[in-house]
C-alpha cells in the first residue's frame, strides 16, 4: 500500500498523488468563487483533508480555434464558473527548489491549467523544481467591463491572487519563495509581461519568460471597452437591465460572446478574434505594456523570450489560400503579431541592462502547411509528448528527434529558471542585442 502524500498549507491539508514520480496536488484553491463577474475571493479553509489527486475544471469556453493544430482533450468540456485553482509538481516537499508558475495561452477566450497539456511533472522531475499552473477567468468573465456589474480586468485579478497564493504557499510544497519564475505563452506571454510590467506584481517574482508573445495585441480602452459591453448586453436581450448578465446561462452567454463583437459599431471589434482584451488603466495594467515592463524590471528582471519560425500558420493553414501567397501571408503575419513586438521588448529591456535571450523554435511539422507553427514548442518544453499524441502538428513525426529537440528546450527553459541563464556546457546562448542575437532550435 503506497504512503498517502499529504501537503498542510494554512488553508488546511491536502492529499496528493504520485504523477511519474513527482508529487502532485490538483485543484487547489487559490482564491473563492464570489459570483460571476466579481472579483476572486479570499482563498477557502477546510477541516480534515482535502483531495487534491485528479484535475479540475476550467473554466466555461467555446471551443479551441486551433483545435485543427493541437487536437482536443476531454478535459475541455469539464468546465465550471468556479475553477479558481492551481495545481503542483514537486520532487519533494522539503528544501528550497526554483519555482516555476505557468499561465496557459488560448487568445484569452480558451484553455486551463488542468489540462493535460501542461503537466509538469515531467519539468519537475528533471529540473528538480517545483511547478505550478493556474486557471482563470476567459472571455467576457476574465474581462467584461460594464460600470455597475463590473470594473473588468477579473481575470488580472485572478492571476495576481494565483501568484499570491504562490508566493504565501510554496515553501510547503519544497519551493523557494523567493525563487519564482513566471512563464506563459502566447495570452498567457501576455499576461506574464503584464505580471512584470505590474506594480504589485512584479514584486513577487524574479525573471520572466514569454513563449509567442502576441504584443500587437494592445490592452483596450475603457471606450472601447464599454461599447463592446453594449453589444454583448444587448445580444442577450438584457440591455434595459444589464445586471441580468449575471444569472442568464453560460451557454447563452459563450455564444453572445461570439457573435457580439461582430455587431460592435467600432471598426476595432469587426477585427476580432480575439475581443475581449484587457482593460488599460484598471488593476495595473498598463496602457503601454512594453514600457511598464522597463520600468518596473529596473534592469534586474532576466527575461527569455521564444518564437516559433511559422507562427501564423496555425491560424490560416486551413483555408483555401496558394500556395505562394500563403506563405507570404504567414511571413507578414507572424512578424507583425509576434516577432517585431518581441524584438522590440528585448532590445529595449537589454538597453536597460535586464540579461535578455530568444530563441527560434524552427522544427518543421510533418504537415507542409504548418512548418513550425504557433504552439509547435509547448510539448518539447513539457517534455510531456505523450500527452499531444492526438495534436495533427506532430503526426507522422520521428520520435527519436522529437525528444532530442525535447531535452534541448526544457534543458534551456530549466536552466533559465534556476540561474536566469539558458546556457549550458555544450550550448552557449547569446544575449539577445538584435535580430541575429537568437538561438534557433531545429
Amino acid at each position: 500500500m503506497k504512503n498517502e502524500i499529504l501537503a498542510t498549507i494554512a488553508q488546511g491539508t491536502l492529499k496528493g498523488t504520485d504523477e511519474e514520480g513527482m508529487m502532485t496536488f490538483y485543484r487547489i484553491p487559490y482564491g473563492t468563487n464570489a459570483g460571476r463577474f466579481r472579483e476572486v475571493g479570499a482563498a477557502p479553509t477546510w477541516e480534515g483533508t482535502r483531495d487534491a489527486n485528479e484535475p479540475g475544471p476550467v473554466f466555461p469556453q467555446n471551443k479551441s480555434r486551433l483545435s485543427s493544430v493541437l487536437g482536443n482533450k476531454p478535459g475541455e468540456g469539464n468546465q465550471s464558473e468556479d475553477a479558481f485553482h492551481v495545481n503542483v509538481w514537486t520532487p519533494s516537499l522539503t528544501g528550497s527548489r526554483p519555482v516555476l508558475f505557468w499561465i496557459h495561452g488560448g487568445a484569452w477566450v480558451t484553455g486551463g491549467g488542468a489540462l493535460p497539456w501542461y503537466r509538469g511533472a515531467n519539468l519537475a522531475k528533471n529540473g528538480d523544481v517545483v511547478v505550478v499552473t493556474v486557471s482563470y477567468r476567459l472571455g467576457a468573465l476574465g474581462t467584461l467591463y460594464l460600470p455597475g456589474v463590473t470594473d473588468g480586468n477579473m481575470a488580472v485579478g485572478d492571476l495576481l491572487a494565483a501568484l499570491k497564493w504562490t508566493k504565501d504557499n510554496i515553501a510547503a510544497f519544497g519551493g523557494d519563495s523567493d525563487n519564482i519564475t513566471v512563464a506563459g505563452q502566447s495570452a498567457g506571454a501576455w499576461y506574464t509581461l503584464m505580471l512584470t510590467g505590474h506594480p504589485e506584481a512584479s514584486r513577487l517574482f524574479k525573471r520572466s519568460i514569454a513563449m509567442s508573445y502576441p504584443g500587437s495585441f494592445t490592452p483596450i480602452s475603457k471606450e472601447r471597452a464599454a461599447e463592446l459591453a453594449d453589444a454583448l448586453v444587448e445580444e442577450l436581450g438584457c440591455k434595459d437591465n444589464p445586471a441580468r448578465i449575471a444569472d442568464i446561462p453560460i451557454a447563452e452567454v459563450l455564444k453572445a460572446q461570439e457573435t457580439a463583437p461582430k455587431k460592435a459599431t467600432s471598426k476595432h471589434h469587426r477585427l476580432a478574434p480575439p475581443s475581449f482584451l484587457p482593460i488599460a488603466g484598471d488593476h495595473g495594467v498598463a496602457e503601454r505594456l512594453e514600457e511598464a515592463v522597463i520600468k518596473y524590471s529596473g534592469g534586474s528582471k532576466p527575461l527569455m523570450m521564444g518564437l516559433t519560425q511559422e507562427e501564423a500558420a496555425a491560424f490560416f493553414h486551413a483555408l483555401p489560400i496558394p500556395k505562394p501567397i500563403y506563405r507570404v501571408g504567414v511571413k507578414i503575419a507572424g512578424k507583425k503579431v509576434f516577432e517585431k513586438p518581441t524584438q522590440h521588448l528585448l532590445e529595449a529591456m537589454n538597453e536597460t541592462g535586464s540579461k535578455v535571450y530568444l530563441y527560434s523554435f524552427a522544427w518543421q511539422s510533418p504537415s507542409e502547411r504548418l512548418g513550425a507553427p504557433h504552439c509547435i514548442d509547448l510539448p518539447f518544453m513539457f517534455g510531456n509528448l505523450d500527452d499531444w499524441a492526438d495534436a495533427p502538428m506532430l503526426e507522422g513525426a520521428d520520435t527519436a528527434k522529437l525528444h532530442q529537440l525535447s531535452e534541448q528546450l526544457q534543458g534551456a527553459v530549466l536552466r533559465f529558471v534556476k540561474t536566469g541563464n539558458p546556457s549550458s556546457d555544450e550550448e552557449t546562448w547569446p544575449e539577445y542585442c538584435g535580430d541575429k542575437e537568437m538561438t534557433v532550435i531545429a
